[in-house]
């Protein structure tokens, strides 16, 4: 148990496969070969830390923040959970990320500081940082957070677009652009 991280959550420092998502892996590494791989990446997870998230925040629980400045197209950490097939992710989940083709990483009672990043919507007017898959140290699939091409202030919370699919499966209505890519140039 990682001290300060909330008891119903076991916290992963790597991700958890799924035998169905090893089997899959195993079956199809062919299709892992155009993913980037960044074998010295330095995580900033020590200038982070998960706070509630104030009273008039959409969010209903926790996000995860600054404790110092963060400078454009800084890697910060890794997103962990469980590696599973899509299918076998239930649509309503809160806490699953695309990984590769058809697998996720879920993050909803194993997972680490990655899953209290919150979607932008009603909260900025665009997200400043990002979720992207690449090969880590040990030549593993991995979903990193990298701060997007504006400065972080320190105190603020971290952002994504978790997708217009996302809010629309919740039958919420979402405007604006899904992603722009004026946030990553």
């Amino acid at each position: 148990m990682k001290q300060g991280f909330p008891i119903t959550v076991k916290y992963l420092d790597k991700l958890e496969w799924s035998s169905a998502a090893l089997e899959y892996k195993r079956n199809n590494d062919s299709k892992f070969h155009d993913i980037p791989a960044y074998p010295n990446l330095k995580s900033f997870l020590h200038n982070l830390e998960i706070r509630k998230c104030p009273e008039n925040h959409p969010s209903t629980g926790y996000g995860l923040y600054t404790t110092t400045a963060l400078e454009p197209n800084t890697y910060l950490l890794d997103y962990n959970g469980v590696v599973d097939l899509d299918v076998n992710i239930p649509s309503e989940n809160d806490y699953c990320i695309h990984l590769h083709d058809i697998l996720c990483v879920e993050a909803e009672t194993k997972g680490n500081e990655g899953r209290f990043i919150n979607d932008y919507f009603n909260i900025a007017p665009r997200p400043n940082v990002a979720f992207d898959t690449y090969i880590n140290k040990e030549g593993e699939l991995a979903v990193g957070v990298w701060v997007l091409n504006q400065r972080i202030q320190k105190d603020k919370e971290l952002l994504v677009t978790y997708g217009h699919s996302f809010w629309k499966s919740r039958g919420i209505p979402r405007e604006g652009p899904e992603w722009d890519d004026e946030w990553d140039s």
